[in-house]
């Protein structure tokens, strides 16, 4: 009997303690996911595990009390009680498990309906947004475009002209930003080292503000510090656009006649490299810092009333957040309600010596050279990109010859390979694509087929898409719309003087 006693005091005993854990590790799971930091916030909680605590102490006490003395009947039906009142106590834990199972359940799919109408409402918001920053600049250009044909002034027209250059840039810098935006959540952002003026790029920005800063009669001061180096190694196309971004928010936020601060400084120098900080400080309207928790999410601004007075997408801090993270720095924030904003990133830059291989110069991308002499293959299957690319390029002295597709372009070039010293390719043309004639051209058993530089002149700008462009043996890439200094600058590299 002795025996049995035991035997049944210990399984109730190892019974017990399985329905501690097995409640203790519930009440945690259900606390986590509820992001709830006490786990015995309901005193009742407590109080059965004080209470089972309790008890098994209590099996434990009766167990050793077994072992010595004589073992009466009243022992089997006390050790009976402990078993069964171990098994009913299982029994309540797992109900109260499912019952904890049962809440967390609610609440998941309670978080999970928010996070859809979150989701649904961000969408609505930035689909309407979107709506309104596409369909602006499109209303001024078709507008203009309609008001400059039947103008008879040359004045007027040239007016005209300039509105539609301005909207269709505007328009640009939207679609950019979703493909920076697409670029980023696909993790397929890229940067691109280079030596560059470090003054140079800060003027570019200034020049491309000037116009919107004369417009609200605002004052702009630019501040570089003396122990700035004239040269660094960055991605400078990336932290023009996140100066520029800052800069223009800058101005967007900042009432008439008010003041902006761009200031470039030194933080630390190690040798070869020197941590710059790059600050914007304007007199605007300032943020609350329940705003500036949103200012780095996409497709957010600071507040919903922002968009509808000022304007933008919401995209491009989230953008120059990340691209600020890419680079190894970081963004600060300082800002109050009706006090102006300051914002601040640093990063390292390598700062090339003279002498150095990565300090030699390279031609600007605008800089005019004479290409009198060479020939350039141009396949184009819309004729109004073939009469721009013309215009641009007429200055040059560069003789073009032009195909309608890929198949005309491989016969033309067939015909005479040593004629062309550069070809631009359309990638989406009829008959042949692009790059099935670039494929084509390479394949060619003549040397020049395979030494003559192909550059993609294509909307798709995408990084999987020119990776198609030179895994099909192109050598540069271009996108559309067409910039001529991306176009002078590609020819500065293929054509050598």
């Amino acid at each position: 009997m002795r025996i049995l006693c035991i035997c049944l005091v210990a399984l109730g005993a190892i019974i017990m303690l399985y329905s501690i854990v097995k409640f203790y590790r519930a009440l945690a799971l259900m606390r986590w996911q509820m992001n709830e930091q006490k786990l015995f916030g309901d005193k009742i909680y407590l109080a059965c595990f004080v209470m089972m605590l309790f008890f098994l102490v209590g099996y434990v006490v009766f167990a050793v009390s077994l072992t010595g003395g004589e073992v009466e009947a009243s022992s089997l039906l006390i050790a009976l009680i402990f078993f069964f009142g171990a098994i009913f106590v299982y029994a309540m834990v797992t109900m109260m498990a499912r019952m904890f199972t049962s809440i967390t359940d609610r609440e998941r799919l309670r978080r999970e309906i928010e996070v859809a109408e979150n989701g649904s409402r961000m969408k609505g918001e930035f689909l309407s947004r979107m709506s309104h920053e596409m369909r602006t600049p499109m209303n001024a250009i078709i507008g203009m475009t309609v008001i400059g044909k039947n103008a008879d002034d040359m004045a007027r027209k040239d007016y005209c002209f300039a509105a539609v250059e301005d909207a269709s840039r505007h328009l640009l810098g939207v679609i950019n930003d979703v493909l920076d935006m697409s670029k980023i959540e696909s993790s397929k952002m890229e940067l691109t080292f280079d030596t560059f003026h470090l003054r140079h790029m800060l003027d570019t920005v200034v020049n491309l503000v000037s116009p919107q800063v004369g417009a609200k009669h605002q004052t702009l001061t630019v501040t570089v510090g003396d122990s700035v180096p004239a040269m660094a190694r960055s991605d400078e196309q990336r932290l023009r656009q996140v100066v520029l971004n800052l800069l223009s928010n800058a101005v967007k936020f900042t009432p008439d006649s008010g003041t902006i601060t761009l200031r470039v400084r030194v933080l630390a120098h190690e040798p070869g490299r020197a941590r710059l900080q790059f600050e914007v400080q304007d007199t605007g309207i300032g943020m609350t810092q329940e705003q500036q928790t949103r200012l780095f999410t996409p497709f957010e601004q600071a507040d919903s009333s922002i968009s509808r007075k000022f304007g933008g997408t919401g995209l491009g801090l989230a953008i120059s957040k990340q691209i600020i993270d890419m680079l190894g720095g970081a963004f600060t924030v300082r800002s109050e309600p009706g006090h102006g904003s300051s914002f601040s990133f640093d990063i390292w830059v390598e700062c090339p010596q003279a002498g150095d291989p990565a300090a030699i110069e390279v031609p600007e991308a605008g800089e005019a050279r004479d290409y009198s002499g060479r020939r350039a293959l141009i396949a184009e299957d819309i004729e109004i990109n073939r009469e721009i690319l013309s215009v641009f390029l007429e200055p040059s002295g560069l003789e073009m010859a032009f195909a309608e597709n890929g198949r005309i372009a491989c016969e033309m070039f067939a015909e005479a390979p040593g004629r062309y010293d550069i070809i631009f390719m359309d990638v989406h043309m009829p008959e042949v694509s692009g790059i099935e004639a670039a494929e084509t051209i390479r394949q060619m058993d003549d040397p020049h087929a395979r030494a003559v530089p192909i550059v993609a002149m294509t909307a798709d700008v995408l990084p999987e898409d020119i990776d198609k462009c030179l895994a099909a043996g192109m050598s540069g890439h271009v996108g559309k719309p067409i910039d001529l200094k991306d176009v002078l600058a590609v020819m500065a590299k293929h054509l050598p003087e």
